[in-house]
C-alpha cells in the first residue's frame, strides 16, 4: 500500500451542500484534520459532514473565526466517497481538509 499523495483540499461553502473532496477512484482516504475558517464580514454557521459522518452541525462562527477539527482517531473515505460542508451564509466560510491518498486495499 503505497501513499500516493499528501494533499490540502477545500473550498468556499455556499447555502447549499457544497462538495469540496471526492476520493478517487481505486485510492482509500485517510483525513486528519479538517478547518473552517470565517473569510466574511458576517456571523455564519457551519455543518460538514466526512463520508456519513456528520463532523458538525450549525457551528457558529464569527467573522475571522477559525474552527479546527482534529479527531482522535484519522477518519476514511472510500472511492467516490465525499466531504460535504455548508453554510448559513453563502460564500462567507472556506472549509479545507488535509487527505492522505493511498491505493485502496
Amino acid at each position: 500500500m503505497a501513499i500516493k499523495k499528501l494533499l490540502t483540499v477545500g473550498g468556499i461553502l455556499g447555502t447549499g451542500a457544497t462538495v469540496i473532496y471526492t476520493a478517487p477512484t481505486s485510492m482509500d482516504v485517510i483525513i486528519t484534520t479538517a478547518r473552517a475558517v470565517n473569510v466574511g464580514a458576517a456571523a455564519a454557521t457551519y455543518s460538514f459532514t466526512i463520508g456519513t459522518k456528520d463532523m458538525a452541525k450549525n457551528v457558529p462562527l464569527q467573522p475571522a473565526g477559525i474552527d479546527i477539527h482534529i479527531e482522535a482517531q484519522p477518519m476514511f473515505l472510500n472511492a467516490g466517497q465525499t466531504i460535504t460542508g455548508s453554510a448559513s451564509v453563502a460564500a462567507t466560510v472556506a472549509l479545507t481538509a488535509s487527505v492522505i491518498e493511498r491505493d485502496a486495499i
